[in-house]
């Protein structure tokens, strides 16, 4: 049914025109804020002028049909609401890439299985022709990769799936890819990332550096705390340039306990539900226990200015967010 949507999807992109951003200032890092299709676009105005990129979640791969992998298509529509985010955030000036994964809806998380079958020679040629296909006709700016849950055995696809992606591209659209932070090289090789081949095809490594403690686990603990988020970078600026890399910053929290809610908590809710909580210095972090027991850890703009120093002492290229919706809006003098 992807051809219902192709009248909005070509009235939209013939509304929106790509800018031309200003080079980020010497004294600034880059930034790039991930929004959520669904959200209102107005929530990226108040961090709109710290951006440099909006990275808007997105498509996913599509499932095959039955079990012949030839006859799958290679993503999902793009949704009216993302082609609103992609429209507003030109209109602020911003560059906007098309996040493009492998979230199973019917799972409710990453599967394995569907990047593995996108990563197949024939997937993976469908799934480049029809995001390059979507990046012309709408406008994006760029493709942010953020593949999932996959292992070593992946490394070889993701890393084809970058080079045809950025080839088919060209130059002047950019290709960045949202890695797990890892404590060692080999840990980011059996995550599925081959660190040093992807740099030649990749303009930007977006290192997810949170989620070291969930509601997944029994023991409550920092969402990404600093010691952590440090191991992590020096393992991974073995093989990657700095200026390559943007490190990327929880706007949200965690809770366990008999109150605790489901998934993530936006900083908002976090600060609700524990107004009297602690900043954690040691792992740049704030956390609380209620009366019930239920105990709380969460990352707001007093962590995410911490986030900044450490991408500064280790000279990267910039920070991103995940997310602008749940987190704190970010001005330009919180990047100085």
């Amino acid at each position: 049914m992807r051809w219902l949507v192709i009248p909005l999807v070509l009235a939209l992109s013939a509304c929106t025109a790509q800018p031309t951003p200003a080079p980020v200032p010497e004294d600034r890092l880059s930034f790039t804020g991930f929004q959520s299709q669904g959200s209102n676009p107005a929530i990226m105005d108040a961090s709109a002028a710290a951006m440099t990129t909006l990275a808007i979640d997105g498509v996913n791969f599509a499932p095959s049909s039955g079990s012949v992998v030839l006859q799958r298509q290679g993503v999902s529509a793009v949704e009216p609401s993302a082609l609103e985010l992609l429209e507003h955030a030109h209109e602020k000036g911003l560059r906007a890439e098309l996040m493009v994964g492998n979230f199973d809806n019917e799972l409710g998380d990453f599967s394995a299985d569907l990047a593995a079958e996108a990563l197949t020679s024939s997937g993976r040629a469908t799934a480049v022709d029809e995001v390059v296909e979507l990046v012309e006709q709408q406008g994006w700016d760029g493709v942010n990769i953020d593949i999932e849950a996959i292992d070593g055995d992946e490394a070889g696809g993701v890393t084809l799936f970058a080079r045809e992606l950025k080839s088919a591209l060209g130059p002047a659209k950019s290709v960045s890819i949202a890695i797990p932070l890892k404590s060692s090289p080999d840990a980011y090789a059996d995550a599925g990332f081959d660190l040093e081949s992807l740099s030649e095809y990749v303009d930007r490594f977006i290192v997810m550096a949170y989620d070291e403690h969930g509601p997944w686990e029994n023991i409550p603990g920092p969402v990404g705390s600093l010691d952590w988020q440090r191991a992590g970078l020096e393992a991974l600026l073995e093989a990657v340039a700095p200026d390559k890399v943007e490190l990327g910053v929880a706007g949200y929290g965690y809770a366990w306990g008999p109150s605790a809610p489901e998934g993530q908590l936006s900083v908002a809710q976090a600060r609700g539900l524990a107004p009297n909580a602690t900043f954690y210095s040691a792992a740049g972090e704030w956390t609380a226990t209620l009366a019930d027991g239920t105990e709380l850890w969460f990352s707001d703009i007093q962590s995410f200015e911490l986030r900044v120093d450490l991408a500064k002492e280790y000279d990267l290229g910039g920070v991103a967010l995940w997310s602008l919706e749940q987190g704190d809006a970010i001005t330009e003098n919180d990047l100085k």
